[in-house]
């Protein structure tokens, strides 16, 4: 046969191009175009079945010395091919949401440590109080995660959270209370942002102790991101402003407040 009878039927089975105005090259076309309708309709039946299989149906094929098609498309000889099964994809949704939860779970409960030092420091350190004391006269593995005692310290923590916070609220409305709060507030925050600021570039975990905390003005950089981290965070707790109100709103939905 002829190269444009060829190039003709890769058109048709590709569906690159229009048909050819006629001739033997738009037969040639139409047979092209005949196996590309059929390896539709067979993949769109498989993916409607969630089916992987094999198939091999019968169809016009371009003659002996046609073009070979692609791998993962019909071969000229009429043979079939494996179609790939979407069942086979790889999902990593899965693995980076669990990574993401306890990194969410940490991020939490830093940001209530230093919102509500008093209701934070003492629900974290009911939960670990309740915890390292159980573990050792419940039952476990060796080497496991006490699973019995997390659930009863949670639960513990969980009700010291409410009542710690309820009361942290009704203290905050007296002046005596709620300044020295926000004074210790603002200092957590830098804190926190130059322990986040020291981590990003690798440092404090090279140094010895609590060396990052002594030293939070280093650069112009860090003095610049952790004051304004101090001073963004003072308007933002001791002005009425929406999200303040938002919330405030939220702890009195989740009964906190």
């Amino acid at each position: 046969m002829s190269e444009e009878d060829r190039n003709a039927w890769e058109t048709g089975r590709y569906g690159s191009g229009p048909p050819p105005s006629g001739g033997s090259q738009l037969d040639a076309w139409q047979q092209g175009q005949a196996i590309k309708n059929l390896n539709d309709a067979e993949l769109q039946r498989q993916a409607a079945a969630g089916s992987g299989s094999t198939f091999s149906p019968s169809a016009p094929t371009f003659p002996t010395g046609g073009p070979t098609a692609p791998s993962g498309g019909w071969s000229p000889s009429g043979g079939g091919t494996t179609v790939p099964s979407g069942d086979t994809t790889t999902t990593t949704g899965g693995g980076l949401g669990c990574l993401l939860v306890p990194v969410l779970i940490i991020l939490g409960v830093q940001l209530w440590v230093c919102l509500y030092p008093l209701s934070g420091l003492a629900t974290l350190g009911t939960a670990v109080g309740v915890y390292l004391f159980l573990q050792g006269g419940l039952p476990k593995l060796p080497g496991a995660v006490n699973s019995s005692a997390v659930v009863i310290a949670f639960i513990i923590a969980l009700v010291v959270l409410v009542v710690t916070s309820r009361l942290e609220q009704r203290l905050g409305r007296r002046a005596a209370y709620r300044i020295p709060r926000h004074v210790v507030r603002l200092g957590l925050f830098g804190l926190a942002t130059n322990m986040l600021f020291l981590n990003y570039g690798g440092r404090a975990l090279i140094r010895s102790g609590f060396a990052y905390i002594w030293r939070p003005f280093e650069t112009p950089v860090q003095t610049a991101v952790v004051l304004g981290a101090i001073v963004g965070m003072h308007f933002l707790m001791w002005t009425d402003n929406g999200i303040r109100d938002t919330w405030h709103g939220l702890l009195e939905a989740i009964r906190l407040r």
